[in-house]
This record gives C-alpha cells, sequence and structure tokens, in this order.
C-alpha cells in the first residue's frame, strides 16, 4: 500500500475531513481575492465526469467554502454543452462555487501564437451557457512550453500566473492522477509554516471506498454509461430490450 495514499485516502470521507482541516487555518479566497496572510485557494479541474465531480462540489457546498471548478468546452470525456451539464453547473453556481476555463492547449498545438484569441472564443461560449462571467482560467496537462504562457489573458485570472505558485511564496499541491506531488494534503494543511496555498482536487478520484486507481476511472465511465443507458430508454418510443 502506498505510505502516501493510506496517510491521506483518496475517499470522500477524507477529503470532507481535509476541507475542514484547511477551514480550521485558513481563509478560503477566489483567484481575485487571494491576498495576505493563511489565504488558500481551492480549485477543481475537471478531467473526466462532471458526474464524479459533483460528488466533490456539494461537499463544497455543504461546508460553505469558496471553490473554483474548472471545465473544458473540448473534453473528449464530457459534454460540458448538454443541458445535464447545464443544470450541474447552475446547481454548483447556486451553491456558491465559481466556474472557470479549463483550456486544453493541445487543441492549438499547431497555432500557439493565436493562445489569447483561442482562450476568448471558449470564454465565450462558456459564458453564453453558464449566463455568468467567466474571470480566470486554467491549463489542461501544461508543459513548460505552455506554462511559459504565464499571464493573465483574454480578460481572464491565469491560474499558473507566478503569484499563485512557489514565486510568491504559495505553496501549490495538486492530487494529478491520484498521486500527491511530495507531501500530501493532510501534511501541507497541518504544516504550520506554510501560510498561503493553492490547492488542486481533481474529479474521479475520490470516491466511498478505496479501490485501485484504474477501477475508479473505469467505474466513472460506467456509471457515466449506465446514466446515459437510462436517458435513451426513458426518451425511446420503442420497446428496447427486443433483439434484433
Amino acid at each position: 500500500m502506498n505510505t502516501e495514499t493510506s496517510l491521506c485516502p483518496f475517499t470522500l470521507t477524507e477529503y470532507r475531513s481535509l476541507v475542514r482541516l484547511a477551514k480550521q487555518r485558513f481563509r478560503f479566497c477566489a483567484f481575485d481575492r487571494f491576498a495576505g496572510e493563511h489565504a488558500i485557494i481551492w480549485r477543481h479541474d475537471v478531467e473526466y465526469s462532471l458526474q464524479e465531480m459533483d460528488n466533490i462540489a456539494r461537499i463544497d457546498i455543504e461546508e460553505g467554502i469558496v471553490a473554483t471548478m474548472y471545465v473544458q468546452v473540448r473534453s473528449p470525456f464530457y459534454n460540458a454543452l448538454s443541458d445535464r451539464a447545464r443544470q450541474l453547473f447552475a446547481t454548483w453556481l447556486a451553491g456558491g462555487l465559481r466556474i472557470g476555463l479549463h483550456f486544453d492547449w493541445e487543441f492549438i498545438r499547431d497555432d500557439f501564437g493565436n493562445l489569447e484569441r483561442y482562450l476568448t472564443a471558449d470564454r465565450k461560449v462558456l459564458e453564453a451557457l453558464l449566463g455568468v462571467p467567466v474571470t480566470s482560467f486554467s491549463y489542461h496537462n501544461p508543459t513548460d512550453v505552455v506554462l511559459a504562457y504565464k499571464d493573465d489573458m483574454a480578460g481572464m485570472i491565469n491560474a499558473y500566473h507566478p503569484r499563485f505558485f512557489n514565486d510568491e511564496g504559495v505553496r501549490y499541491i495538486s492530487d494529478s492522477n491520484g498521486r500527491w506531488r511530495d507531501r500530501n494534503l493532510r501534511e501541507v494543511l497541518s504544516d504550520e509554516s506554510i501560510t498561503k496555498l493553492q490547492v488542486n482536487i481533481h474529479d474521479t478520484w475520490w470516491t466511498e471506498d478505496r479501490v485501485p486507481q484504474v477501477d475508479k476511472i473505469t467505474n466513472a465511465f460506467l456509471a457515466e454509461a449506465e446514466w446515459k443507458t437510462q436517458f435513451y430508454r426513458n426518451g425511446a418510443n420503442i420497446i428496447v430490450d427486443w433483439v434484433i
């Protein structure tokens, strides 16, 4: 068993406990309000499943924290423009969460000189869907080349700007691919020497039970498939169980 995950397991129960631990020492801020000691940015990049992210979002809402959900408009895994997504986003916004643009730079890898134009176009799409301004963005799976574009752009705050990272004394920690980079989040939150923090928590890894990572991603996709099958059944005007 991995030591880091045994000390800070990827379960929804542990996630809620981490939120409550953070509330003891930190003041939750959006990117545009991040200032002062004991400030924390709580961010979510939606990678694979809106349905799985909703489990996290509901805990955030119940705990009354400020968090920003970063959504892709070009994801191969979910349709952010669907009515189902729109309803989820409306619930998140009504619960006090913010929604930003999670920009997949690989779609423009051959035209990176026009990055800001693409950011502007995607922002407009997301704003039309949400009905509220989109004020910040994060990169999806950024490389060093991408991170060189660190300025705020397209009327949005760049979540990867140096003022939100170690350059300005801000500790960054992410659960990317179900792994802690060096120390687990529980240790970081408990370290009194850390007074500014950006936390990036993704969907899919946080579940009721502890299971292998590949099972978590498989189960998330199967849950989406089951929902789609039921959606089809509910809308079909024929007997769908006939052998054809």
